[in-house]
Formats: structure tokens, C-alpha cells, sequence
């Protein structure tokens, strides 16, 4: 076999030995390119088709079995084509049919073949780690689901006993990083399964059983008193706000109404969480090499006024930057020459971007004043901003739209952006955090949200929506 690569108008050509190994780093890319083709010549023949690594599914939604059957055998047909010009084969044995439907009987479903060899028809399938069976009722994922859970548990629990082993604080830590994930995961696909009042008591016996082992109580404390000495929320609502922030990072990505969601989930969260159908800062994570000008981090243990002054010794301009946050809402500040803003934000945005947003104004600022030939210090108390800013993987629009500010004004200029300790005396500073603090304090008059919902706005919701889910639980 010969793999062959081209670069410009080079060509390079080498005899591969051996493949990919399984779990190797380039292994799901390379698959990915290939089976590109595939997924391509599906679609463009009017096949739906879904593919995750090398697990491929074809899909037909219709009413009538016979038309149904009639697109998923060209469906294996044009795949089995494809993989014999590939030099690729498929295996019947491990092809499954499931027809998802609440009908008695299918009197026009008749058996599909690969290559002339039947294919299994089943009434469930397991897909991604789900278990899927024909009607959608989930009976057999939750059973699936609890038994694999409860067996981690049991292995955790031989860390402890009732006065011997790992303390509360460790059991519990295991429960819910390794124990409660695997109860949650696929929670969007089953989480109304897990309403269910019999289902509701299953996943509390599991929560029991963690409880008891974290604290050694008595077989008669209630399972709802430990939770609260715990602070551990009940199962079923774990899930469902799991299921919530799924569906939320969904509409984000642009699967919203029409694509994977149906009009009557979207209208369902838009009632529930109004935040969802706001703008969001986020974006397709970028790769961005190009950074113009340069950034000085440092810690506070190595900090000294010496060392503010030695990064300050070239440069003519001085901008000192800050976000601060009060019950009232979040402000950033800007202290400068012949500068001093207090901007008020709202109350949705989070201090990170109130800290990237007040670097990328006093850029603004900067570009609106058309600097050139100066030495420009931007300094900032954030490091979360200014590592993210540094990085060259970019996943927010508010971090996109600073460095591309930044490398504005360093066409012309010097720019440096400078960490330095709050609330440690820098006059600078100080002055940055009391317009922050001003701005924060003060009313919002205007519609919110002033910059778009970020991803900690909504954890916060999320986490905010667990705790009264909580509370009301044990009241």
C-alpha cells in the first residue's frame, strides 16, 4: 500500500509497512479524511447519515416501511460500493437494523443485505454507549445504566469503612466524579425517563448507598438528611440539569429549532431559561498565531515595585485596566492619560469578560487616538485575560475581537501588556478598580445583556437552578 501526500507542487510518495494503531493519536484523524468521502457520497444521493469515528448510522423517517427499505438498502449498497473501491469491507455481523416506532407490526419491513448477506434486524441497539431500543422508552439504558454505576460504587466503597479508610470528604469527591457521571451521561437523550416517580426512587437508592458510605450513618437516618449534611442534589435533578446544559450548548452551536431540537423543546427553554436565545460568546475554537505584541505575565510571590519599574522603564504610554463585580452587576474601568471610563455592564456578563472587555475598549481608545511610534503598556490584575489573550486557541468572540484590536494598534506601535498584583498599592491599578467598582455599583438603565451571554454566566444560571432545585427538595 502506498500513501501518498502533496504539498504545493511537491509530491511525496512512501510504502507504508503498517496502519494506524487503535488509540493512537493520529489514528481518528486519518479515519476521519477517509470516511469524509463516504459521508459525502451519502448525502449528495439524498441519504441521511450520521458518522462518530467509525461508527456510521443511515437514517429514513417516513411512513411507509417498503420506501423506507428501499433508501437504507441504496444507502448500504452505495457504502458497500465505496468500500470496495477503498479497499475497506463491512461487517454484516456487527450491522444492525432497528425500526423506532410504537406500531404493533410492520407488515412492509422486509430484511436488508450487505454484499448479498442478510442483516440482523433487532428491537434494540447500542450506539455511542447508549442503549436504544424501539419504542425510546429507556427502560433498558436505565437498567444498564444503574448497574454499571453501582458497580463503581461498590469498588469505591472498599476505600471505607464505618470508622476506618478515606474520610467523607473523599468518598463523596469519588462519587461524584467518577460514580455520577456515569448516571448522567446521555442525560439529554433519556432525561424525562428519569422523572418518572418509580425511576425517581431507583436513583434515589443508588444516591442512598453513597451516602451511607461517605458518613456511616444508621440504616434509619433519611436518605434527604444525608443528601442535605452532604450538600449532594437528588439523582433526578442531576440529570436534568445535565440534560439542560446539553441542550443549551446545543442551541449555542447552532443546533437549534429545525435541526435537532423540535419547536416545542426550544419554546420549552426559552420559557424556562430566557438566556438561551440570547447572543453567545462563543465560536468554532480558531487557531491564531499572529500576536503583534507581547504579554508579561508574573506572579505575586516574585513581585516587587523594582519590577514594575523595570517593565515600565520604555514605555511613553500607560493604560491600567479592571473588572470588578457587586450585587448590583458587573463594571469594567479604563484609567489612562487624559482618560478615566466607568463602564457598567449589567448583571449577566462575568468578571473575565468584564476584564477582556475593559483591554479591548482601552485598545479601542488607543486606535481612536492614532498612535503611531509610541511605546503603549496596557496593564491588567487578570491573569485568566491575558492567558487568554496569549493563547493560541481562541473559542470567544470577545477574546477574538481584543486580539485582533491589539494587533491593530501594534502595527503602529509598541504594545506590551503588562500583569501586575491588585490591591497591592499600584496607584494605577487602584484607579482602574475604583471606576470598575463605581460602574459595578451603579444601575442598569439600558437593555440587557450589554455584551453576549458567556459560558460562566450560564454555569452560574445552572449551578444557581441546582441549588433551589435542592432546597425545595428538603423543604
Amino acid at each position: 500500500m502506498v500513501a501518498e501526500t502533496t504539498v504545493g507542487e511537491s509530491k511525496i510518495r512512501l510504502s507504508t509497512t503498517r496502519g494506524c494503531p487503535q488509540g493512537g493519536v493520529l489514528s481518528p484523524l486519518l479515519w476521519s479524511l477517509i470516511v469524509d468521502e463516504l459521508l459525502e457520497l451519502l448525502t449528495s444521493n439524498g441519504i441521511r447519515c450520521l458518522g462518530y469515528a467509525d461508527d456510521i448510522v443511515i437514517m429514513a423517517r417516513g411512513r411507509f416501511e417498503n420506501t423506507l427499505c428501499d433508501i437504507v438498502q441504496r444507502g448500504l449498497n452505495l457504502a458497500k460500493g465505496w468500500c470496495n473501491t477503498v479497499g475497506l469491507n463491512i461487517n454484516p455481523a456487527k450491522t444492525t437494523v432497528i425500526p423506532f416506532t410504537k406500531r404493533r407490526s410492520l407488515p412492509g419491513l422486509r430484511s436488508l443485505t450487505i454484499g448479498g448477506t442478510a442483516v440482523e434486524m433487532s428491537k434494540e441497539v447500542k450506539f455511542l454507549g447508549l442503549t436504544l431500543d424501539s419504542q425510546l422508552k429507556w427502560s433498558r439504558q436505565l437498567d444498564l445504566t444503574l448497574s454499571k454505576a453501582t458497580r463503581a460504587l461498590m469498588i469505591c466503597r472498599r476505600l471505607a469503612g464505618r470508622s476506618w479508610g478515606c474520610k467523607p470528604s473523599i468518598i463523596r469527591w469519588l462519587y461524584t466524579m467518577i460514580v455520577r457521571p456515569i448516571v448522567t451521561y446521555g442525560a439529554v437523550a433519556w432525561a424525562t425517563k428519569a422523572a418518572q416517580s418509580s425511576v425517581i426512587g431507583r436513583l434515589s437508592k443508588l444516591q442512598r448507598l453513597a451516602c451511607v458510605c461517605a458518613s456511616g450513618a444508621m440504616r434509619t437516618c433519611p436518605t434527604v438528611a444525608l443528601e442535605v449534611l452532604l450538600q449532594l442534589t437528588p439523582l433526578h435533578q442531576v440529570i436534568k440539569i445535565a440534560a439542560k446544559h446539553t441542550i443549551l450548548v446545543m442551541s449555542a452551536e447552532g443546533c437549534g429549532r429545525g435541526k435537532i431540537m423540535s419547536s416545542k423543546q426550544m419554546d420549552a427553554l426559552a420559557e424556562s431559561t430566557p438566556l438561551a436565545l440570547l447572543p453567545r460568546d462563543g465560536t468554532t475554537k480558531k487557531i491564531n498565531l499572529k500576536k503583534n505584541f507581547t504579554v508579561t505575565l508574573g506572579s505575586k510571590m516574585e513581585w516587587n515595585d523594582s519590577t514594575l519599574e523595570k517593565l515600565l522603564e520604555d514605555s511613553t504610554i500607560q493604560w491600567y485596566t479592571d473588572g470588578s463585580k457587586t450585587p448590583e452587576g458587573i463594571g469594567a474601568g479604563i484609567a489612562g492619560p487624559r482618560t478615566k471610563q466607568s463602564i457598567l455592564m449589567g448583571s449577566f456578563p462575568s468578571i473575565f469578560q468584564a476584564e477582556v472587555f475593559a483591554i479591548s475598549q482601552c485598545a479601542e481608545v488607543n486606535l481612536s487616538r492614532n498612535y503611531r511610534n509610541q511605546r503603549i503598556a496596557i496593564l491588567s490584575d487578570s491573569q485568566a485575560a491575558l492567558k487568554a489573550i496569549l493563547s493560541y486557541e481562541t473559542k470567544s468572540l470577545l477574546v477574538e475581537e481584543c486580539i485582533e484590536r491589539l494587533n491593530r494598534l501594534s502595527l503602529c506601535n509598541r504594545v506590551h501588556l503588562i500583569w501586575v498584583p491588585g490591591h497591592k498599592g499600584v496607584e494605577g491599578n487602584e484607579k482602574a478598580d475604583e471606576l470598575a467598582r463605581t460602574a459595578a455599583a451603579s444601575k442598569m438603565l439600558r437593555p440587557e445583556p450589554y455584551i453576549a451571554v458567556g459560558p460562566h454566566t450560564l454555569k452560574e444560571l445552572l449551578r444557581t437552578e441546582e441549588r433551589e432545585d435542592r432546597e425545595r427538595h428538603w423543604r
